[in-house]
């Protein structure tokens, strides 16, 4: 039979190994890719995944030349027949972020940027492009409505620039790639 100072030895060693234990299990939690990945914005990709949203530059107010250029095209505007414009942003990282909002109430948005041919921007005009940003690489098919939402902002700027507006100085698709290789630019919807 065994003396209480086994029993009493028995125990040390058990609670010495589950602190043991927990020590490890915390300090592989910390080493984890998972745990030392940003977490500025936890979304789903559309396979279902979790994945970090990288923040990329901030988003701020418009400057007065994207004011001048968008001109009545502002928060509240109907374009089209069916899209709202929910916010204009100043440039960030040579494009203009634009928050829309379709007629079922989906938002979503675009980036504004210098028109260069073969680029794959949904539409434009002489001086700019629309694209959809929604973080993919041009393999994935635009939702119908938003296109048409994005082809509505490309019409309205083609009138403001029938009109004499200018846009801002910005970036081609490409250059924007050359200057920001790892910058996935979201935006919060």
């Amino acid at each position: 039979m065994a003396s209480d100072s086994d029993i009493q030895f028995g125990r040390r060693e058990m609670m010495m190994g589950v602190a043991a234990a927990g020590a490890a299990a915390s300090l592989a939690v910390a080493a984890s890719p998972a745990a030392a990945s940003p977490r500025q914005g936890a979304t789903r990709t559309s396979q279902g995944e979790s994945a970090a949203v990288p923040s990329g530059p901030a988003l701020e107010a418009p400057s007065q030349d994207v004011l001048r250029y968008f001109g009545p095209i502002a928060a509240g505007t109907t374009i089209g027949d069916r899209w709202v414009v929910e916010q204009v942003h100043g440039v960030r990282a040579g494009a203009i972020p634009v928050l829309l909002r379709t007629q079922d109430g989906t938002r979503y948005a675009v980036e504004v940027m210098r028109r260069a041919d073969g680029s794959g921007a949904i539409d434009g005009t002489e001086r700019v492009e629309v694209f959809l940003s929604n973080r993919a690489d041009g393999s994935t098919p635009t939702p119908e409505e938003q296109g048409l939402g994005a082809m509505a902002l490309a019409a309205a700027l083609r009138s403001r620039e029938a009109d004499g507006a200018l846009p801002p100085a910005l970036h081609t698709h490409a250059e924007r790639q050359a200057d920001h290789p790892h910058g996935l630019f979201h935006i919060p919807v």
